[in-house]
């Protein structure tokens, strides 16, 4: 339900923001039960310092953790989620194309700005689990360009429709050629982490 000027009502934003604080306590039992680090980023963590809270304009929650742990997280997971609650990656979600995990409610509807009720995934209340990578040890132009374009050949990669287009398969063979460059650079790592490429 929303008001006739297509603002959400607060007593409907309260209950997807209950929702995804408990997607949170969720998240947080299974890696102090597992000794996974991680921390809450972004948006999150500036309305948790500026506004003991949420930023009064945003929408969702955003967990950070190192690619190790993350790893180890879609692992145990998956089997230890509350009934109403599931991890979705591509895997679990074969529609669902990001490359950062999100824990999603099953029983509900929550579409983003460019989304549409008919997408080939859930779109229920989620919470986001980003993947934390160490930057190479390269020059910044270097780095600004891998950057760029893995996200770029991995993105154009999954837009073209037909799994057998010469455009898909160009955009698969740079983006692995890329990506096993990044990998052979990241022997050095720097003092610098961040998400992956990818995102």
């Amino acid at each position: 339900p929303e008001c006739a000027d297509g603002i959400i009502s607060s007593e409907i934003v309260a209950e997807y923001r209950k929702i995804q604080i408990r997607q949170l306590d969720v998240l947080a039992e299974i890696c102090e039960r597992h000794g996974l680090n991680y921390w809450i980023s972004f948006g999150t963590l500036l309305g948790a310092v500026r506004h003991h809270g949420y930023i009064p304009w945003d929408d969702d929650i955003d967990v950070s953790m190192p690619m190790t742990d993350y790893t180890r997280f879609l692992e145990v997971a998956p089997k230890e989620m509350p009934e109403d609650f599931f991890v979705q990656t591509s895997i679990t979600d074969p529609g669902y194309k990001q490359f950062f995990a999100k824990i999603r409610h099953r029983h509900s509807l929550f579409l983003e700005h460019s989304e549409s009720e008919n997408e080939p995934y859930c779109q229920g209340i989620y919470l986001d689990v980003f993947p934390i990578v160490n930057y190479p040890r390269i020059p910044r132009f270097v780095e600004t360009f891998l950057v760029r374009s893995i996200g770029r050949s991995r993105w154009q990669g999954y837009a073209a429709k037909s799994v057998w287009t010469p455009f898909k398969i160009v955009n698969r063979v740079c983006y692995r050629f890329l990506r096993t460059v990044w990998n052979v650079l990241s022997i050095a790592p720097s003092q610098y982490i961040s998400q992956t490429p990818e995102d």
